[in-house]
């Protein structure tokens, strides 16, 4: 799954997390986040909630660990976030990405790809890729994809500027 699964095992074998479970025992994993040009040089960050404090605490793993946030998760409704396993994942990164190739080919042709935001996720307890596209032609492309068979939960695409004027 490209380096989500070593770059989680760092993290949890690092000090910084071994301290951080000191003081947040209960914590778990609930998402893995990044947004990158270029898949290769993306940088994972791991988002982990306490249901105690209700505090998440988002970790950045690059050369070195860091805890890049720690806040109250935003929410419109109090739903705890749900706990992933990366174990339970079938369908890694690379597969998302040939699947959204599949459905670009059909139905966006001619969209050149400048940036991408990837999410894993538990959504209505379905493991979820959540990857969005930025195009160079200022229009997104988002996409749900269950992580567990491949399937597309949901797409949408629209221009950014369309966004705005909402």
């Amino acid at each position: 799954m490209n380096n989500l699964n070593e770059d989680k095992t760092k993290l949890e074998n690092s000090q910084e997390f071994l301290d951080f479970k000191k003081q947040y025992p209960k914590a778990y994993f609930y998402a893995a986040f990044t947004l990158y040009e270029d898949i290769k040089n993306a940088i994972w960050q791991f988002n982990y909630y306490d249901l105690e404090s209700t505090k998440t605490t988002a970790f950045e793993v690059d050369k070195e660990i860091k805890i890049v946030s720690q806040s109250k998760i935003f929410q419109k409704e109090k739903v705890d976030p749900k706990e992933v396993n990366l174990d339970e994942v079938k369908i890694d990164i690379e597969k998302a990405f040939s699947i959204i190739d599949e459905l670009k080919e059909k139905k966006y042709k001619g969209q050149t790809e400048n940036k991408f935001i990837i999410t894993l996720q538990n959504i209505n307890n379905k493991l979820v890729w959540n990857i969005t596209y930025l195009t160079t032609e200022l229009n997104f492309l988002n996409v749900k994809i269950d992580a567990n068979d491949g399937k597309i939960i949901e797409e949408k695409y629209e221009s950014i500027l369309n966004l705005k004027a909402k």
